[in-house]
């Protein structure tokens, strides 16, 4: 955590922020939110994000000489080089008298389908496009209803289209915001993904690795069939998809 003291006033004041992406808290991650998607200049963005991260006062804040709000500013650069937001800062969240719940941190409940297949599609089309149905699709897919009987690693019920469909119809009416934080919190695990299996994906950004269904690609073999396949946790998935590659380049290289 980064701390600052200073006297206002003759009273001594002290407060903490996040020095790292899993540090800040459901609140500040909100509030950052509505600036990061603003229309301010990057450096009026970081001079905003210090009275969001430190907690300061609104009327502590505007007492603070320029000068000062500046230098401590740059303690906050770090949150800024890239999205490395590996926790799963909503757990779970209530629309319409129901409750819904999102992934584990790290993304490491999702099957290999519902990473490649669903999840990865709508997350580079909202990118791309800025579309908000992209976005509520997306949210629809992460946040799903407590499933019932057993839970083995996965609270949530298990995907289906027309349950997809209902939920992001559903999310239409949920804060913009809050969906824009479950996406930028998705990036950030998606950003932990890429960089540990980094032989299993390729281009700018991570995008998948060359295949367009790889769930299909790699059925029939250690995972089994497709349905067996595409039920594979993720990141079982991508151990052995790295595995394979890595077979493949020692082959090239004999």
């Amino acid at each position: 955590m980064n701390h600052i003291s200073f006297t206002l006033k003759g009273k001594p004041m002290s407060f903490m922020a996040p020095s790292v992406w899993n540090e800040v808290s459901p609140r500040q991650l909100l509030l950052w939110i509505s600036v990061l998607y603003g229309k301010n200049e990057e450096e009026t963005k970081l001079a905003l994000s210090v009275p969001i991260f430190y907690g300061l006062p609104v009327r502590v804040y505007k007492a603070l000489k320029p000068s000062y709000r500046l230098q401590i500013a740059p303690s906050l650069r770090k949150l800024f080089n890239e999205n490395q937001l590996n926790v799963w800062v909503f757990k779970s969240f209530r629309l319409f008298f129901k409750k819904y719940y999102g992934p584990a941190d790290k993304l490491s409940n999702l099957t290999a389908y519902e990473f490649f297949n669903i999840c990865e599609p709508l997350y580079w089309e909202f990118k791309k496009t800025g579309d908000v149905r992209h976005l509520n699709a997306l949210c629809a897919v992460l946040y799903r209803r407590k499933r019932k009987g057993l839970v083995n690693d996965d609270i949530r019920e298990d995907i289906t289209d027309a349950g997809i469909a209902r939920r992001a119809e559903r999310f239409s009416k949920l804060n913009l915001n809050y969906k824009l934080a479950i996406c930028f919190n998705y990036e950030g695990c998606r950003n932990f993904v890429t960089t540990v299996f980094a032989k299993a994906f390729e281009g700018k950004g991570g995008k998948t690795n060359r295949r367009k269904d790889i769930t299909l690609a790699l059925s029939g073999g250690a995972l089994g069939d497709h349905p067996t396949t595409k039920k594979t946790n993720l990141y079982t998935f991508l151990e052995h998809l790295v595995n394979l590659i890595e077979q493949e380049e020692e082959l090239k290289n004999r």
